[in-house]
C-alpha cells in the first residue's frame, strides 16, 4: 500500500486515526470499521477532545463529521 510505504509502516501496522463525530453511534461504528481495516482508531465526540488527542499522541489521519459543532 502506497500510504504505508510513505509513512514507513511495517506489515500489520495501522494508521493512528482520530474519528471525530458528535453522534456516539456513528463514531463507534466508524471506529469499529477502521479497526477491522487494521488501523488504530481513537474515537472522540467533541472538538476539544480531538485537539487534546492530536497534541498528545499525534495522528496519521483524522475523520471529521463536517456537521460537528464547535
Amino acid at each position: 500500500m502506497l500510504v504505508s510505504s510513505i509513512l514507513g509502516l511495517q506489515s500489520g501496522d495501522g494508521l493512528r486515526v482520530i474519528i471525530l463525530n458528535e453522534d456516539k453511534f456513528y463514531a463507534s461504528l466508524l471506529g469499529s470499521a477502521t479497526k477491522k481495516l487494521g488501523h488504530n482508531p481513537s474515537v472522540v465526540t467533541d472538538v476539544e477532545s480531538a485537539m487534546r488527542k492530536i497534541v498528545a499522541e499525534g495522528a496519521d489521519a483524522i475523520l471529521i463529521d463536517l456537521d460537528s459543532q464547535g
